[in-house]
């Protein structure tokens, strides 16, 4: 199949840079893969959720959800097949006053209703006392190749489960330091 195209003087260059940087795309990528790392902690932090605050009474549990944010990738993601897909996730929690267990979880989703009814894509935990900061790294994460992650649009959303100790109030906040994901797809973008 031929393909004609009418380009001017200064299109050309434009046209050339373009092959040149389709060439190194296909060469860098190796053998029908296409890699894409995607640094999911700047959508969150633009939005100003990548901090959640918690104040949960003494004694009892809770939940802290923020809002689903919006992530969007690259455009003909849909023609491609998700080969594997892994996440890397890091937290500090900054607990405040009071004692207990703090938890986060990561949810992933193609749209924001039911984002927190699915089942996190990450985890961790940790137990805290007074003012005291945690760090949380579970480090890199194979995911399972879900389908969602070759789209053009995914909602990531951060939940931060407090079980408080009988006493004081836990009161503090979780901080995200790290939020990438890192997909593999068997390239179709480029047919």
């Amino acid at each position: 199949m031929t393909t004609r195209a009418a380009v001017s003087n200064g299109g050309w260059k434009f046209l050339g840079v373009l092959l040149v940087a389709g060439a190194a795309i296909a060469l860098g990528c190796g053998a029908g893969r296409a890699i894409f790392d995607v640094d999911v902690l700047s959508f969150l932090g633009t939005q100003g959720n990548d901090t959640v605050h918690y104040t949960i009474p003494g004694g009892t549990a809770g939940n802290v959800d923020n809002p689903p944010v919006k992530v969007t990738l690259l455009k003909g993601l849909g023609n491609a097949t998700v080969d594997s897909v892994s996440l890397t996730v890091a937290a500090n929690v900054e607990n405040q006053a009071g004692a207990g267990k703090v938890k986060f979880q990561i949810f992933f989703s193609s749209s924001q209703v039911g984002l927190y009814s699915t089942t996190p894509y990450a985890q961790d935990s940790a137990i805290v006392s007074g003012l005291q900061t945690a760090v949380l790294a579970p480090g890199p994460i194979p995911l399972a190749a879900d389908s969602i992650f070759g789209q053009d649009q995914i909602y990531v959303g951060v939940r931060v489960a407090v079980n408080a100790n009988a006493g004081p109030a836990m009161d503090g906040r979780l901080r995200l330091s790290a939020v990438r994901l890192r997909i593999v797809l068997q390239d179709h973008l480029f047919q």
